[in-house]
């Protein structure tokens, strides 16, 4: 399960409606035919493409459940914290597709 820590708190991201409302009023792509293809999947073909701006899109929809969202620059600087620690990227992208 993805998991992260912003400030003293401990966060699970949520893949349910919140998730896919907020991803499509924020993240949504047009192809190259000019057709919408949704937030979720502009996050997880960005994911795929190992895109850290996709990181902060995932983790902002993930936690789309809660009543009082960390606010991006939050969710950046827990990113960055993460990055810190691990050395690198590698669990953050395998978390998201959990």
């Amino acid at each position: 399960m993805a998991t992260l820590k912003i400030g003293k708190t401990q966060h699970e991201a949520k893949f349910g409606f919140a998730f896919k409302n907020l991803a499509d009023k924020n993240y949504n792509q047009s192809d190259k035919d000019g057709n919408d293809v949704g937030g979720f999947s502009a996050i997880y073909t960005s994911l795929l493409q190992y895109d850290l701006d996709a990181l902060k899109a995932f983790w902002d929809c993930g936690l789309a459940h809660l009543k009082s969202r960390p606010s991006i620059a939050q969710i950046e600087a827990a990113l960055e914290a993460r990055i810190e620690v691990d050395g690198d990227t590698t669990d953050l992208f395998k978390e998201a597709f959990r």
